[in-house]
């Protein structure tokens, strides 16, 4: 990505995005299931071999077969990290103040409010050597920098563009990613 803005701001951001993806399957006499497995990295010797996410894909495949009906019961749910990352994505898009989800939000008057349990904490860390959506700076031209997202459960930021953060006050927190060549929406990099 080349970036030029009105200010003065020139610089290029480099980067091409490596992945495997497998599909498995398991098959027996009563039934047939599928599952996958892939690895996206920005270079590819970081990749997991096409072997190993062959293996992992067919591993998930075979645990699907003849599942069992559990009882009711109270217990504590876990997610697989495929689906983890998507439920941080719902609280990334509600964290974003722009003009036209401002008033839709659920997080809109929740900054400074506990919503997760203390245990929890949310980093974006744009910085992160190597990382898939690593940048050294935003589609406006402004630095990028790590923060603190969710601190002992307690939401510390918006994500804010230029023109969000003046309507409200404050200063952009150097997020925005280009959707468009016309539209710049305030995005996370990398929450860990």
């Amino acid at each position: 990505m080349v970036l030029v803005t009105s200010g003065g701001f020139s610089r290029l951001n480099a980067c091409l995005k490596s992945q495997h993806f497998h599909v498995g399957d398991a098959v027996t006499a009563t039934g047939m299931e599928t599952d996958y497995d892939f690895t996206s990295t920005l270079h590819a010797s970081d990749l997991e071999s096409a072997q190993q996410i062959g293996r992992n894909a067919g591993e998930r495949a075979v645990k699907r077969l003849n599942p069992r009906k559990v009882a009711t019961r109270r217990v504590p749910v876990l997610f697989d990290t495929r689906i983890s990352g998507t439920l941080v994505g719902h609280l990334a898009s509600a964290a974003k103040r722009q003009r036209d989800c401002a008033q839709t939000s659920f997080l809109k008057e929740k900054r400074g409010e506990r919503i997760f349990p203390v245990e929890i904490n949310i980093i974006d860390d744009p910085l992160r050597k190597r990382g898939l959506r690593s940048r050294p700076f935003d589609a406006e031209g402004v630095g990028a920098r790590v923060q603190k997202v969710v601190e002992d459960g307690v939401l510390k930021t918006w994500f804010l563009d230029s023109a969000t953060a003046r309507e409200l006050n404050m200063t952009t927190t150097g997020m925005p990613s280009a959707a468009s060549r016309r539209r710049r929406r305030p995005a996370p990099a990398i929450f860990i």
